[in-house]
Formats: C-alpha cells, structure tokens, sequence
C-alpha cells in the first residue's frame, strides 16, 4: 500500500473498506511533536468531520468512499490502498 506524507492544506482519496478487509483500511500517523488534524468528507453522504489526532498517535479506519484532507500545521503520515 502507498505511503503518503500528507502535508497542510493537501488530500488524498479514500476507498471504500467493507467488511473490515485489512487490505482496504487506511492508517493516519502523526509522528511530529504538535497535535495534527485531519477532515474526511464522504462521497456519497453530505457529511464532513474533523479529526485530532495526538503527537506520536495513529489511528487505523474503515471508511465509505470519499477523501481526507490535513487540516493541522502538521504533516501527517497516511498509509492508504485509495492511490
């Protein structure tokens, strides 16, 4: 799976995981020293939430079809099969 250094401001697709198939789930890692965010908006639902994640943290997701963007001062480490 790629691996992408998302930086501000930036986005990346997200692809459909059903049936929580590990090979469709997406990681977000922080691994700066400041608190990082991100936003992930769906394709198919009006619905857009923000995310914080924790400095050294990461989170694993599975997620409808739709794109997650940085939106913290922070670069942030995405691990993604959506590219």
């Amino acid at each position: 799976m790629p691996i992408v250094d998302l930086e501000f401001g930036h986005s990346i697709p997200l692809s459909a995981c059903k049936d929580r198939d590990e090979m469709l789930e997406t990681t977000v890692a922080n691994n700066a020293d400041s608190e990082g965010k991100y936003v992930i908006s769906y394709d198919l639902m009006p619905l857009s939430v923000q995310y914080t994640i924790a400095p050294g943290h990461h989170v694993t997701l599975c997620s409808p079809e739709g794109m997650l963007q940085n939106d913290g001062g922070t670069s942030l480490t995405v691990t993604t099969p959506g590219l």
